[in-house]
């Protein structure tokens, strides 16, 4: 599925502050791309240089805007360092989505700001929910839908965990 701009603003992210670097892009597990891009923003020269690696990252994906897809789940995985302060806190991630994969991707799509531009998501589950605040999608027209819930969404890719096979592609 291709998620919108804003769809993608709004995924809830895990703490980021890895590679033994200083600053830490997500200050919060739970902030969002947008939370990031502010601490980005606030911080960026100093950011570039003590955070070669996380700075690289987000400049890779600067220029290779959706090369690959992000992974996303409904709730927070069972992890305490990185997904704590959500395990505890249902209310935080009710109709949210959760990032799984592809942080440095979301925060370089905040720093693009292109509010017209897609991301590909994939999102794991066991079963998908009614609705997922702010959900929308783009279709194969590139016209912008809001839906009312997930469950309305066509041609939508959703990882199963719980038969063998990892994907269910729909499209």
């Amino acid at each position: 599925m291709n998620l919108s701009f804003a769809t993608a603003m709004k995924v809830l992210l895990p703490r980021h502050c890895r590679y033994g670097e200083c600053l830490a892009l997500v200050i919060r597990c739970g902030d969002t791309a947008e939370d990031a891009l502010k601490v980005h923003q606030l911080w960026s020269k100093q950011f570039n240089i003590e955070n070669p690696l996380c700075s690289g990252s987000l400049a890779y994906h600067l220029d290779n805007p959706n090369k690959n897809p992000i992974f996303l789940t409904v709730e927070p995985i069972n992890e305490p360092y990185d997904y704590g302060r959500l395990l505890d806190k249902p209310e935080l991630t009710k109709g949210r989505l959760v990032h799984l994969d592809g942080l440095h991707r979301l925060v370089a799509m905040a720093i693009k700001g292109d509010r017209e531009s897609t991301i590909s998501a994939y999102i794991a589950c066991k079963e998908l929910p009614k609705k997922i605040d702010g959900l929308g999608f783009v279709d194969r027209s590139g016209v912008h839908k809001e839906l009312p819930g997930i469950d309305t969404a066509p041609r939508a890719q959703v990882l199963d965990r719980t038969k063998k096979s990892s994907f269910s592609s729909n499209s």
